[in-house]
């Protein structure tokens, strides 16, 4: 799968951001065919445990904007 730079660095900024307010203990990205973009947990090996198990959690970024109360750009 090939993310767009621009796109990876605001996936970037969201993980940082819930991490840091502890909004979420865990976050997974995913695109609309469900391939995983990215994964957060409060452990590496959360993080990938949950990438293995997890389909789809969101599907759009622009849900993810949503439920974090951001408008998309």
């Amino acid at each position: 799968m090939n993310v767009p730079p621009k796109l990876q660095v605001e996936i970037t900024a969201l993980l940082q951001e819930v991490q840091q307010q502890g909004q979420f203990h865990h976050l997974i990205l995913t695109d609309d065919s469900g391939m995983l973009v990215a994964a957060a947990g409060q452990a590496d090996w959360e993080a990938e445990t949950l990438a293995a198990m997890v389909g789809t959690v969101w599907r759009w970024v622009d849900r993810i904007h949503q439920r974090l109360g951001l408008a998309a750009s």
